[in-house]
């Protein structure tokens, strides 16, 4: 099962083939919940995760 979480009304589900941090993977919907977000990405402080929007939307392997 994909984490999902929601960001500005739009879903994020991350799946296992992407690379998903465990951390991500195993946390509770609350947790995923839990984040802050500024200019360069999304901090989850609880689970010490961070993800950049420069990563969202760039190509890796391709």
């Amino acid at each position: 099962m994909p984490a999902i979480f929601v960001f500005f009304g739009l879903r994020f589900m991350f799946f296992s083939n992407d690379h998903e941090p465990v951390r991500m993977r195993h946390a509770t919907p609350e947790q995923r919940a839990n984040f802050e977000y500024n200019n360069i990405g999304i901090h989850w402080e609880e689970l010490n995760e961070d993800f950049s929007f420069n990563g969202f939307i760039s190509k890796k392997g391709a």
